[in-house]
């Protein structure tokens, strides 16, 4: 992980899932149009840029063969709890990608 936008980013710490149902919902080009990861942990990071210094929490999911941060994923959707449906979700970040195009 290097660069975030206009910023450096980097990882302060990783924190274990309290709730192991986390989700990390990814775009796919399949008849389904989305896949799941499990989260496997959360990381810390700290974004700096010209604004200043941001921090923030990042899900971090199996991506290929290497655990890494999910947010770095060209087609990373958002992350869902253990009680959300995907399906209802990737609905609404669809609709919603569709009203800014």
């Amino acid at each position: 992980m290097s660069k975030c936008g206009d910023g450096h980013v980097r990882v302060l710490q990783m924190i274990a899932c309290p709730d192991p149902g986390w989700r990390a919902v990814f775009a796919d080009d399949s008849k389904a149009g989305y896949f799941i990861e499990p989260v496997a942990c959360w990381l810390l990071v700290e974004h700096q840029s010209t604004h200043g210094t941001e921090t923030h929490v990042h899900p971090a999911a199996p991506l290929g063969t290497v655990v890494s941060d999910a947010t770095e994923a060209q087609n990373y959707l958002g992350v869902i709890s253990p009680k959300d449906n995907p399906e209802e979700f990737v609905a609404v970040v669809t609709q919603a990608m569709k009203k800014t195009a």
